[in-house]
């Protein structure tokens, strides 16, 4: 892994991502203010084919209750295990607001309640349906429901406390841009898989100097390729890539609302990674950029082997 972590290149000035005096303090530092707690919940919505119908139903809930509270921080993620494919939905509030939101678990219950299911969904991990499916070690008979569970943040892979106090600003700002433009209504494949590259083409473009992006590409090839490798066999990578990225090409674009707000939301991120350059957050940028990344795929219905493919045809994209 290469890289500073401190390119400015080809980004709008560093004024515009200011922060405020005291912003990036974690809550816990800064004096008079409330305790921290999370709300956390897992969503199980009865299998992969209904993954998609569950971020439509659970999601403007969630935002809902985090503008009612004013939450500093609130995100979800898709997730499989043994337990079942469910969302992980969590919001930053105090003990007493994290007790009121438990009691209305049969709000989230009930959305979860007869959701669409896709009839040709992949039987291991949901994806979109770019590849073929990675084996599952979920139930065949998956469950319905909301289950508690504690948060436990990554604090290494965002470089500490700091590190991931800002990196919530980008987790929260993705989760916003998805309830406000409803991008997971798209088709996988291929609108949605076209938003995913041109997202990740603008998040590459703006967030890293050119002698940054090498060192994203070459980290996220080494983090993700072999996913994909599991998922198709060699003599068929190069086609299939090859067709991807031309679906992806002729893919319809996104309107100019949606695109905008996809814009704001490089913006976002390329803030936060300035303020921990800032902050000295001891992690690379673009091994930052690699992680945010990561989670954009994810919450877009995207697992890892079809996320390496996608940023492959990014690459491959920006280089014509």
């Amino acid at each position: 892994m290469t890289g500073t972590g401190t390119g400015t290149a080809t980004r709008p000035p560093g004024g515009a991502h200011a922060a405020p005096s005291g912003e990036d303090a974690p809550p816990e530092e800064v004096p008079g203010a409330p305790a921290a707690d999370w709300w956390y919940v897992r969503a199980y919505p009865g299998g992969p084919g209904a993954m998609d119908a569950a971020v439509r139903a659970a999601l403007p809930w969630l935002a809902a209750r985090a503008a009612e509270l004013d939450a500093p921080a609130w995100h979800f993620l898709r997730f499989w295990d043994a337990t079942g494919h469910h969302l992980r939905l969590r919001l930053r509030c105090t003990p007493d607001q994290a007790d009121a939101l438990h009691a209305r678990t049969d709000e989230l219950r009930a959305l979860l309640t007869d959701l669409p299911h896709d009839a040709e969904a992949h039987a291991g991990e949901a994806g979109g349906g770019l590849l073929p499916a990675e084996p599952s070690m979920a139930p065949r008979r998956q469950p319905v429901g909301v289950s508690p569970a504690p948060y436990a943040p990554e604090l290494a892979k965002y470089g500490g406390a700091r590190g991931i106090r800002l990196a919530e600003d980008v987790f929260t700002d993705g989760c916003a841009l998805l309830a406000e433009t409803d991008l997971v209504a798209l088709p996988a494949a291929y609108d949605r898989a076209a938003a995913a590259v041109a997202l990740t083409q603008a998040l590459v473009t703006v967030c890293l100097a050119p002698g940054e992006r090498d060192a994203f590409w070459t980290a996220h090839r080494r983090r993700w390729l072999a996913r994909l490798r599991m998922a198709l066999p060699a003599d068929e990578t190069r086609q299939r890539l090859n067709s991807l990225a031309s679906r992806v090409r002729n893919a319809p674009w996104p309107p100019g609302a949606v695109r905008a707000r996809l814009d704001a939301h490089v913006e976002v991120t390329a803030g936060v990674l300035d303020r921990c350059a800032a902050a000295r957050v001891p992690v690379p940028r673009a091994e930052l950029l690699l992680h945010h990344v990561h989670m954009a795929h994810n919450r877009l219905g995207f697992p890892p082997p079809e996320e390496a493919a996608l940023v492959l045809v990014a690459r491959g994209l920006m280089a014509h």
